[in-house]
Order: C-alpha cells, then structure tokens, then sequence
C-alpha cells in the first residue's frame, strides 16, 4: 500500500480502534497530525502510522478492518451494482416472458453464465408470484443465482421498457423499468435489495425513472440517496 496515501478521519478512527468523534476533537485540538485544504482536512497514512507508534497504538489489525470495511461497502454499494449490470432503454416486448427472455439474453454476465437456465428459474419465480413491485417498476430475481452464477459482486442490470406492460403488480400498474437483482449471496441480496427498496420510497426518484433518465443521471441520483448525508 502506498505510504503516501491520504486518509479520511474516518478511515483514521478505524485504524487506530476509536470513535470517530475523538480524532475529530483531536484535529481541532491540534493532537493529531493532518493536513488542511481550505476548510477540509485530510491525514496522511505514514504521518498516522508514525504517529500511532509513538503513543503506543497497535495498528496491524485495524488496517485489515479498513480493507474489510471497503469491500463490505462495494459489495452492498447499490450504484456499484448497477455500474456492473448496465442501463438499457427501449427494450422490446409486449408481455411478461418475452420482456424477460429479451432483457436476460441482453445482459453482459461477468463471469460464464448458462442465460437458458437463468430465464428459466427468473419465468419460474414470476410464476410463484410477481415481482411486480407496484408504481411501475417490477425487480425480477430467483432464490439461489450461486447455482447458476459464481459471482464475487452483485450485478444490477435495469431495463427501461419501450412500452409498459401489464406485470400482474400488486397495485395493478403496467411496469415501465426493470431492476434485476444478481447476488453473490442470500444475505447480500436482502442487503441490496433494502437499499434498492429504500431509493424506490424517494418520489423524486421515481420521478426520475418515469422520465427514462440516462446511466450517469441514474447513478448521481442514488449516489446521493446512498450517500451519509442523502439519507
């Protein structure tokens, strides 16, 4: 890792084991060194570590906690999902299984993907009951993708429909946009999908879809909604 690497008071906190509100108290103590742009700071990495060693702080373990805690955020990151999975527009298809069918073979899976059996298991979990959300978005998935995909990230492919289409949704509404949901766990999925469910209560973002908004347009907005001070 690079030893000029700036660091977040945040991440500071985390290697050195203490609450956030100490190093920020200690900043403006002048207890900790770090650097001042304007009205934002930063710390530099080997000026903590440096720093740490002289008041007797272990700081190997908290390094691994900050890799732990980046990737733990980019797994359940809902804008990274979507990154991977791709925005498309106008796609084709007058009822549920041909929507389904053109959406799944139009999807670029990172890794081999049989998309046969995967549209298989997504038409047989459609027909358990729809995932027909309601307010014209529906979020097609199956219960176990590890059967079929063996994926390190969750994949977010969305597909916004040439025509809406009767989805059977359980507010009666024609779907007009597609979120399917590809996770590399059970328990990642609930985590993504609670936060897909939590940008779907935001009127101005389903604002947004209704007017078929573009891939960066998308993404700004859920940034924002995922973001500490979004919510």
């Amino acid at each position: 890792m690079n030893e000029k690497k700036k660091l977040s008071a945040k991440e500071v906190a985390i290697l050195l084991g203490i609450p956030l509100v100490k190093v920020q108290r200690w900043v403006h103590q002048g207890k900790i060194p770090c650097k001042f742009k304007g009205s934002e700071y930063y710390f530099k990495r080997n000026e903590i570590i440096k720093w740490a060693q002289s008041h007797n702080f272990t700081i190997i373990e908290k390094e691994q906690e900050i890799k732990k805690k980046n990737i733990e955020n980019e797994t359940i990151s809902l804008s990274s999902a979507i990154k991977r999975g791709g925005v498309f527009h106008n796609l084709e298809g007058d009822d549920i299984f041909t929507v389904l069918q053109n959406a799944v073979q139009a999807i670029d899976f990172p890794v081999k993907a049989n998309k046969d059996l995967i549209f298989d298991e997504i038409i047989a979990r459609e027909s358990v009951a729809s995932t027909g959300i309601g307010k014209g978005v529906a979020i097609p998935h199956f219960r176990d993708v590890r059967k079929y995909l063996k994926l390190q990230y969750p994949i977010i492919p969305v597909f916004f429909l040439e025509e809406a289409i009767d989805f059977n949704s359980i507010d009666g509404h024609p779907v007009f946009v597609l979120f399917f949901i590809f996770a590399p766990s059970p328990e990642i999925h609930l985590k993504i999908l609670s936060r897909l469910s939590f940008c779907l209560h935001d009127e101005e973002f389903l604002s947004m879809l209704k007017k078929g908004v573009d891939e960066d347009q998308l993404l700004a907005k859920i940034e924002t909604i995922e973001s500490p001070n979004g919510r």
